[in-house]
C-alpha cells in the first residue's frame, strides 16, 4: 500500500509541474502578442506626431531630443521611403 500512494503522489507532483509549465507557457505567449500590439499601436500613433513636430521645437526639450526624432524619420523612412534626418 505504501508503495501505491508514492506512486499516486510522484504522479500528482508530475501534473501539477506539468500544469505550471503548460500555465506558464501560455502566459508567456499571450504577453509577447500583447506586447507586440501595443508596441504597433504605439508605433501608429505616435510616429505620425513625431514627425509633424518642427524639428526645432524637438531640439527645445533639451538633452540630444534629436536622437527621438532621428530615429521617428528613420522608421517612417523604412516604410515611406528614405529620408535623411539632419541633427539640432
Amino acid at each position: 500500500m505504501p508503495d501505491r500512494l508514492q506512486w499516486l503522489l510522484a504522479i500528482a507532483c508530475a501534473r501539477f509541474f506539468r500544469g505550471k509549465i503548460l500555465a506558464n507557457s501560455v502566459a508567456r505567449l499571450l504577453l509577447n502578442y500583447f506586447a507586440q500590439e501595443t508596441i504597433a499601436e504605439l508605433y501608429r500613433k505616435l510616429n505620425p506626431k513625431v514627425l509633424a513636430t518642427p524639428h526645432a521645437q524637438g531640439c527645445v526639450f533639451g538633452g540630444n531630443r534629436s536622437d527621438i526624432y532621428r530615429d521617428a524619420i528613420l522608421l517612417h523612412g523604412k516604410t515611406q521611403g528614405h529620408v535623411s534626418a539632419r541633427p539640432c
